[in-house]
C-alpha cells in the first residue's frame, strides 16, 4: 500500500481528513472547468471564427436603370469557398502547395459573376478541407473554423468556412461545393440551411473539379427566404410557377440510422403539413428495399456481411459506388499534380488521396450505369410531386482535435445518407429543426432531378409551420426511449400484438391503452385496440376507437372495415332488443335473423363469377319475402336489422376497397372545405372530366382491374340492399347512411365510368326515397345540431354531384333526371350557409361547363338565386 493511502486509512475516522479531501477534489474540478471555459473563450475570440482564408470586398454590378426590376440580391453579402476563381486572386483549394504552384485566375467563376449581377457583395474566401477530400471541415494549414453552435466540435466539411461564416452571421449567405456531402454535412452541424442543386444545373466553370459526376455548386443561408432568392439567382428561375400538390415520403430505414428521436423530426414535419393546404398525408417507404429492386447493377457491390442495421446493404453498396466514382475522377483530375508536387497533406487527407491515386479501377462503366439507374429510380419514386424526407446526418459531430475522429461506422452512415442525392443527381435542401442534447437537428428534403424550384418553394412554404411545431415539441416531455430505436409506445404496441395473437384480449386492450397514453396521435394504436374490443364484444368502444383512428389517418383501411363490423353488431343487437324483447322471447325468430345476416354476409364475400352467387342471392330474396309477407312484427324487425347491418357493412367495404385502389378520401372527413381546398378539389374534377372526354379515365392511377370489378359489385349490392330496405319500410336507414358517406363523393372523382354509373344509380334511388320520406327528416334522423343537419344534406348532394362528374353515359331516364333535379334544388335550398351553397354549386358549374355532351343536372335557377343572395350580402343595409 502506498504511503498516501496508508495515511488515509490510518486517519479514516478523522472528519478533518475528509474535509481536506473534499476541498482538494472540488479545487481540481473548478480548475478543470476554468481551463475549459478559458479554452472556449480563446476559440470564440478567434477573428471571424477562423472562417476566412482572406478578406476583401468585390462590389456588385450597378443596378440597371428603370424599367428593369430591382436586383434580387441587392444589399446581401456573401463569401465563397476557396475553390472558386476570382480574377487577380490565386485559388488555394485548401492547401498552401496548391496556392504556391498555381497562378492568379484570369477570369471570374461564372457562378460568382451571376451573384454580383444580382446585386450581392462578395467579402472573402473561406477555409475548406484540403483538396475537398474530407467531411469534417478540419484544415491543419489554415486552422479549423469554429462551429458557432458547438465551439468544441468540428463544423463539418469540406465547405466548412462558408458554413461557419453564415452560422456566425458574418455574411448573409455563402457558396460552397458539394460532392459527397460537403454542403449538407456542415449545414447540419452548424444548424443552418444548405442547398445542393440538381447535378449540372449550376455552371462549374471557374471552380476546381473534384469529381465531375458528383460535383455541384450550392449555398448556405440562415433564412429560408434568402436561400430561396439565392437559389433562383443561381438557377435563373422564373419567379412564378403554378402551385401543385406535394407528397412527402419518410424513408423509414434511414431514420432508423439517426440517434435523434422521431418526435423531433418525423412528428414535427407531419404536424406541420397538417396545418397547410396542398399537402397529402405523408407516406412511408423502405428506401433501401426500393433501391435494391430498381437499381439492378448495384447487386455486384453488396457486401457479404455488414455492421450496419438490417435492410441497409443496398444503401451501403450505393455509398461505396459513390466513393469509388469520386476517387476515380479525382485521380483523373489531379494524379499528375500530386505525383509531381508531393504536397504536404494532413494524415487523413493523405490517406484518402493515396487510396484514390493507387487504386486500379476496372468496373468504371458499371459505376456510371448505376448512377443512371439511380436517377431513374428516384424519378420513378418521386414522380412530379414527391419529396423524400431523410435525416441529413446520422451522428453528431466529434470533438476538435480528437485522436480517433470519425469511426468507420459513422463515416459509412454519413455516406449512406449523402449518397441518395449524390448518386441520383437530385436536388436536396438541408433544414434545421432545433436541437437535441445541445446538438443541431437537421432533416433533408430531396426532390427529383430538375425540381429545384419546386423544392425551394416547398421549404419556404413550410418553414414557418415547422418552426412553430419545433417550439411546441421542445416544450413537450420526450417520448420515453427503450433499447434500440423503438420508443416505449411502440414497445407497448408490440406487446399488445403478442397478447392479441395469444387470444388474451383484455391484456391486449391494456397494452394498447398504455401506448395511447404515451402517444395519442398514432392511428394504429386505436385501430388495434378496436380489434381487441371486437373480440370482447365491446362494440361501442370499438366503433369509437375506429372513428378516432380514421380522424388521424384517413387511409387506414382496417379502421373502416372494423368500424363497419362494430356498427353492424351494434345495430343488430340494439334493434333486436328494442321492441318488447321479441328476439329474446322467440328462439326460432332470432335464429332466422342470424341466418339472414349470414346469407347477406356471404353475398358480399362470393364473387359474381361463382355459380353459387345467384343461388345465395335467391335464398336471401326468399327469406326476406317470407319474413315480410307475414304479419309478425319480430320477423319484419329481423329483416330491417339484418338489411341495415348489411348495408353498413357493404358501405364500409366499398370505402375500404376504393382506398386500397388508391382513391383519395375527403379532407377533414366532410364536404365543408376551405376555399383553397375546394379550389384544389375543383381542379381534380376538371381533370377527371377531361380524362373522360379523352377516353383515358379508365387507366387513371393504374387501378387493378379486379379491384375495380369488386367495387362495382359492392356498389350494385348497395343498390339492391337499398331497394330491399325501402320495400321493408325503412328506406330512411339507407338514406342517412348514404348521406353520411362523404368519402365516396371524393372517391368517385377518379373512379372508372362504370363504377361512377353504379354510384349514380344508388344516389338516384335514394334521392327518390328521400323525397318520398320527407326531406325534413334527413336533417333530424342522425343528428340534432344545426351544423350536422346541414352536413348530412350537403353530403347527400355531394354524392350525386361527385359521382356523376365525368359520366355522361345515359345511366338515368329522362323522368328520373328531372325528378332528381327537383330534389337537388330543394336540398340546396335547405342549406342556410351561403358558403355551403357556393361549394356545391361551384362543383356543379365545373361539371356543367366542362361536359358539353351533358346538360344534367341543370341547376341554373338555384345558381341564380345564390348569386342574388351573395350580391345582397355585399350591399350595406
Amino acid at each position: 500500500m502506498t504511503k498516501p493511502l496508508g495515511l488515509i486509512k490510518a486517519h479514516a475516522s478523522n472528519p478533518k481528513l475528509w474535509v481536506v479531501i473534499g476541498v482538494t477534489v472540488a479545487g481540481i474540478a473548478v480548475l478543470a472547468e476554468t481551463r475549459r471555459r478559458r479554452r472556449k473563450a480563446v476559440l470564440m475570440n478567434r477573428e471571424d471564427f477562423g472562417a476566412f482564408v482572406e478578406r476583401f470586398e468585390i462590389l456588385p454590378f450597378p443596378q440597371p436603370p428603370p424599367p428593369a426590376a430591382k436586383q434580387s440580391l441587392y444589399g446581401l453579402t456573401f463569401a465563397i469557398e476557396d475553390i472558386f476563381d476570382l480574377k487577380d486572386y490565386v485559388t488555394g483549394f485548401g492547401n498552401p502547395d496548391w496556392r504556391r504552384t498555381h497562378d492568379v485566375a484570369e477570369k471570374m467563376a461564372v457562378v460568382v459573376t451571376a451573384l454580383l449581377k444580382n446585386g450581392a457583395t462578395c467579402v472573402g474566401k473561406t477555409v475548406m478541407d484540403e483538396l475537398a477530400m474530407g467531411i469534417t471541415g478540419e484544415n491543419m494549414h489554415y486552422g479549423t473554423p469554429i462551429n458557432p453552435q458547438m465551439s468544441l466540435f468540428v463544423p463539418g466539411g469540406s465547405s466548412s468556412g462558408s458554413a461557419v461564416a453564415v452560422a456566425a452571421e458574418l455574411v448573409d449567405f455563402a457558396l460552397g461545393t458539394d460532392t459527397i456531402g460537403c454542403i449538407r454535412i456542415p449545414a447540419a452541424f452548424c444548424g443552418i440551411f444548405g442547398y445542393r442543386p440538381s447535378h449540372g444545373t449550376v455552371s462549374m466553370i471557374g471552380a476546381i473539379p473534384n469529381s465531375q459526376s458528383l460535383d455541384t455548386i450550392g449555398c448556405f443561408a440562415r433564412d429560408p427566404s434568402v436561400l430561396h432568392r439565392v437559389g433562383h439567382a443561381l438557377l435563373q428561375l422564373n419567379a412564378v410557377e403554378p402551385r401543385r400538390a406535394r407528397r412527402l415520403m419518410f424513408a423509414d430505414d434511414l431514420f432508423q440510422l439517426s440517434k435523434v428521436p422521431k418526435q423531433k423530426t418525423e412528428y414535427v414535419i407531419s404536424k406541420a403539413i397538417g396545418n397547410l393546404s396542398g399537402y397529402q398525408l405523408p407516406k412511408h417507404v423502405n428506401l433501401g428495399q426500393y433501391i435494391a429492386s430498381n437499381v439492378p447493377s448495384l447487386k455486384g457491390f453488396y457486401e457479404e456481411s455488414t455492421n450496419l442495421q438490417n435492410g441497409t446493404s443496398a444503401l451501403k453498396a450505393l455509398s461505396s459506388v459513390m466513393v469509388s466514382l469520386q476517387r476515380y475522377e479525382f485521380k483523373k483530375n489531379h494524379e499528375e499534380w500530386i505525383k509531381s508536387v508531393k504536397p504536404k497533406l494532413a494524415p487523413d487527407v493523405s490517406n484518402h488521396v493515396l487510396v484514390a491515386i493507387n487504386t486500379k479501377y476496372e468496373n468504371i462503366k458499371t459505376l456510371y450505369k448505376i448512377r443512371s439507374e439511380m436517377r431513374a429510380c428516384l424519378q420513378s419514386l418521386l414522380k412530379d410531386d414527391g419529396i423524400l424526407v431523410i435525416p441529413t446526418v446520422a451522428d453528431p459531430p466529434f470533438k476538435l482535435n480528437a485522436k480517433k475522429g470519425y469511426s468507420t461506422e459513422s463515416r459509412d452512415r454519413a455516406f449512406i445518407l449523402s449518397g441518395i442525392a449524390g448518386m441520383s443527381g437530385c436536388c436536396q435542401v438541408t433544414i434545421p429543426l432545433g436541437k437535441h442534447d445541445g446538438c443541431p437537428i437537421s432533416v433533408s428534403f430531396i426532390s427529383y432531378h430538375g425540381a429545384d424550384k419546386f423544392l425551394l418553394d416547398t421549404v419556404l412554404d413550410m418553414y414557418s409551420s415547422l418552426q412553430e411545431q419545433v417550439g411546441i415539441v421542445s416544450n413537450l416531455a420526450p417520448f420515453p426511449d427503450t433499447n434500440g430505436n423503438m420508443d416505449a409506445s411502440e414497445l407497448l404496441k408490440e406487446k399488445g400484438n403478442a397478447a392479441f395473437k395469444g387470444k388474451q384480449w383484455n391484456k391486449a386492450v391494456n397494452y394498447y391503452t398504455e401506448a395511447i397514453k404515451l402517444n395519442g396521435t398514432n392511428a394504429t394504436y386505436y385501430c388495434n385496440r378496436a380489434a381487441a374490443y371486437l373480440e370482447l364484444g365491446c362494440f361501442q368502444q370499438a366503433e369509437e376507437d375506429c372513428s378516432k383512428a380514421i380522424s388521424l389517418d384517413k387511409k387506414n383501411v382496417k379502421a373502416y372495415l372494423r368500424r363497419g363490423t362494430a356498427r353492424e353488431s351494434l345495430l343488430f343487437y340494439k334493434k333486436l332488443l328494442k321492441t318488447e324483447n321479441h328476439a329474446l322471447t322467440y328462439d326460432g325468430d332470432s335464429g332466422i335473423a342470424r341466418a339472414l345476416l349470414q346469407i347477406l354476409s356471404l353475398i358480399n364475400d362470393i364473387p359474381v363469377s361463382s355459380r353459387k352467387y345467384e343461388l345465395v342471392r335467391s335464398l336471401a330474396e326468399k327469406l326476406i319475402e317470407e319474413n315480410q309477407s307475414g304479419d309478425v312484427e319480430v320477423l319484419r324487425l329481423a329483416n330491417r336489422t339484418s338489411l341495415s347491418a348489411a348495408f353498413e357493412r357493404t358501405l364500409s367495404q366499398l370505402e375500404g376497397t376504393m382506398m386500397e385502389l388508391g382513391y383519395e378520401p375527403v379532407v377533414n372527413g366532410r364536404v365543408g372545405l376551405g376555399y383553397g381546398q375546394v379550389r384544389y378539389q375543383l381542379n381534380r374534377v376538371f381533370r377527371a372530366v377531361r380524362s373522360v372526354k379523352e377516353g383515358t379515365l379508365g387507366a387513371l392511377g393504374g387501378r387493378p382491374r379486379e379491384g375495380v370489378k369488386w367495387s362495382e359489385k359492392l356498389a350494385a349490392e348497395l343498390l339492391w340492399l337499398s331497394q330491399k330496405l325501402a320495400a321493408c319500410g325503412c328506406g330512411e336507414e339507407a338514406v342517412w347512411r348514404w348521406a353520411s358517406a362523404t368519402n365516396l363523393a371524393w372517391f368517385a372523382l377518379s373512379a372508372e365510368p362504370r363504377l361512377q354509373s353504379s354510384l349514380v344509380k344508388v344516389s338516384a334511388f335514394l334521392f327518390k326515397q328521400a323525397k318520398d320520406w320527407g326531406l325534413e327528416e334527413i336533417e333530424g334522423k342522425t343528428t340534432t345540431t344545426k351544423a350536422n343537419k346541414e352536413e348530412d344534406a350537403s353530403g347527400l348532394v355531394a354524392i350525386v354531384m361527385q359521382s356523376c362528374t365525368g359520366t355522361d353515359v345515359p345511366v338515368l331516364s329522362t323522368s328520373e333526371k328531372a325528378e332528381l333535379e327537383k330534389v337537388l334544388e330543394e336540398l340546396i335550398g335547405m342549406m342556410e350557409q351561403e358558403e355551403e351553397q357556393e361549394q356545391v354549386l361551384s362543383l356543379w358549374l365545373q361539371h356543367f361547363t366542362c361536359c358539353p355532351s351533358s346538360d344534367w343536372p341543370d341547376l341554373l335557377p338555384s345558381y341564380d338565386r345564390w348569386c342574388t343572395t351573395a350580391r345582397r350580402l355585399l350591399i350595406p343595409q
